[in-house]
């Protein structure tokens, strides 16, 4: 098992033997791959997170737009996008989904609005006890435990939230394929996915989802699977994000 990004890498080398499973009939199109060579089990969302504390009900940020209200200047926390990990990685890929000139912009206006930069945890950490009032990227799997320990926080459903599937896939020359596929059928059954959401997590099935995840059922997701680098190289990237998220820094 492996994050989509990986087993897309994966299937590209000829690694993945294709498999037509039954139990993804249960899904709606859009929340499995168009192909046979891995299925969801679980979802990683990108949303924002905030202290309930700070924010009050009424100035909840309800879109991505939102959070360059000047009203949230210094007040945001970020996982550092340019030292790599999960900003970095939807950073570039909102370039995909919004274009070239909407992201420019978007993304300079929001680098003058962070005041925090650090790892996911302490950012994080950093919203949950107040020093920062959102945390602009973050997972609602990862913040939900805090919020029912009973720490002050919330997660939002901006338009679009993009996921990356958790995956599940069997080894093109595996040893017993069919105890793979087996394996492969159960996780995604409903009956798996039932184990996964018990367990805190985001199961891909929706209606599997408890109780507050049960609101990403409304939400427009999309996938990740957007191409990173059709347009420009890493490097590009690399300095695009240098110069819009180091203002404060």
């Amino acid at each position: 098992m492996s994050t989509e990004r990986r087993f897309g890498g994966v299937r590209e080398k000829g690694w993945l033997a294709e498999y037509d499973a039954p139990v993804a009939k249960i899904y709606l199109a859009e929340l499995q791959p168009d192909h046979g060579f891995f299925y969801h089990y679980g979802l990683n969302v990108g949303s924002f997170a905030y202290n309930t504390d700070l924010v009050k009900p009424s100035e909840v940020p309800k879109s991505w737009d939102d959070l360059l209200d000047p009203k949230w200047k210094g007040k945001i926390g970020m996982q550092d996008p340019k030292t790599g990990g999960g900003a970095h990685s939807f950073v570039v890929r909102m370039h995909g989904l919004w274009g070239e000139a909407k992201w420019k912009r978007y993304m300079d206006a929001m680098g003058k609005q962070i005041s925090k930069y650090g790892r996911y945890f302490q950012v994080r950490e950093a919203m949950a006890s107040g020093e920062v009032a959102i945390q602009f990227v973050a997972y609602p799997d990862f913040t939900e435990p805090l919020k029912q320990k009973g720490a002050p926080v919330d997660w939002s459903t901006p338009d679009p939230m993009l996921f990356l599937g958790l995956s599940v896939g069997v080894r093109k020359f595996a040893p017993h394929p069919n105890a793979g596929r087996l394996l492969l059928n159960f996780l995604i059954s409903e009956e798996a996915q039932k184990i996964i959401a018990d367990a805190g997590k985001i199961p891909a099935f929706p209606g599997m989802r408890p109780g507050t995840y049960s609101r990403l059922n409304d939400a427009n997701l999309v996938s990740w699977r957007i191409d990173m680098y059709k347009l420009h190289d890493k490097r590009w990237f690399d300095a695009q994000i240098r110069e819009s998220f180091a203002v404060n820094r």
